[in-house]
């Protein structure tokens, strides 16, 4: 009757160490064939109530598939490694661990299949024959790959001497049809096709004159400097008719008619990217095609 009496207890809450969780998931990524995807940081996936996120080790737990792709982390970056010409899909997990506790985060790497273009494998050889000879045959399946296992189409993209030599590709077999009586040189562009990318090679043809008349072989026409960073000199035992100037694919560059004024002449290549050229020097009875580089 207005008098109280005070019961007091204690109440402890004993400290429970929590599991990291995930703050941040990794988002799945999709990439194309040979890319290269940026390193992912780690740092704010995961979190810790009791510890410092500083602290949580992180490890990949999934089976890390090194037929499509590597992985590694390091200072808290997750370094992935497309493997070249690969493409699938992959699951990773990754696993953070604080005070053996322990919580993981999954998301999938996607690799788009692209169309590698085929290559040139084997260069194909120059050849030198005699005037009217028998055809040649040349075996040309050697000569492209493509990494994607594509069928190739191979076609004659290009011929600079028609009236020497005509050419014509059947079952991977290049034929060289000699005209009879011709002598001079020509060019010969292959082209490999999967449907889709394309590549080329090319090779030089020279037949031979052997009646004797009017021959002028490649080791009387000079062409210096070679390599050249700019011009290019000629110099011709015999009048300059014209000068054709190629590129590798047997694209046309330039045309120069000399019109049989001049045995030396000097020809500019300082507009022309580096690289390979043919250049063709045609004389009143004969043409000698060389091969100059372009620095």
């Amino acid at each position: 009757n207005t008098k109280i009496v005070i019961d007091t207890f204690n109440i402890t809450v004993n400290a429970v160490d929590d599991a990291p969780f995930v703050s941040n998931p990794i988002a799945d990524i999709t990439a194309d064939e040979d890319a290269t995807i940026a390193a992912i940081s780690l740092a704010n996936v995961f979190g810790d109530i009791d510890n410092d996120d500083a602290t949580i080790t992180k490890a990949i737990i999934s089976a890390n598939d090194e037929s499509l792709l590597s992985m590694n982390i390091s200072e808290d970056m997750l370094n992935v490694i497309l493997q070249d010409n690969q493409s699938g899909e992959l699951e990773i997990v990754i696993e953070a661990s604080s005070n053996t506790k322990t919580v993981t985060d999954t998301f999938n790497i996607t690799v788009n299949a692209v169309n590698d273009p085929p290559i040139v494998s084997n260069s194909i050889a120059d050849q030198t024959i005699d005037m009217n000879s028998n055809n040649i045959e040349i075996d040309l399946s050697e000569i492209f790959v493509d990494i994607d296992g594509d069928e190739l189409i191979l076609t004659v993209d290009n011929n600079t001497n028609t009236d020497l030599v005509t050419s014509q590709i059947e079952n991977f077999k290049l034929t060289l049809q000699f005209i009879q009586n011709q002598y001079g040189e020509a060019v010969i562009t292959i082209k490999a096709n999967d449907g889709t990318e394309s590549i080329t090679t090319s090779f030089n043809v020279i037949v031979n004159n052997t009646t004797g008349i009017n021959y002028i072989n490649e080791y009387q026409l000079e062409t210096y400097p070679n390599p050249t960073s700019s011009y290019l000199n000629i110099t011709s035992p015999e009048k300059i008719k014209e000068i054709v100037v190629m590129n590798t694919n047997g694209v046309l560059q330039q045309v120069l008619n000399v019109n049989n004024t001049e045995k030396n002449y000097q020809i500019d290549l300082r507009n022309l990217p580096t690289g390979i050229y043919f250049v063709t020097i045609i004389l009143e009875d004969s043409r000698i095609t060389k091969k100059v580089i372009k620095q």
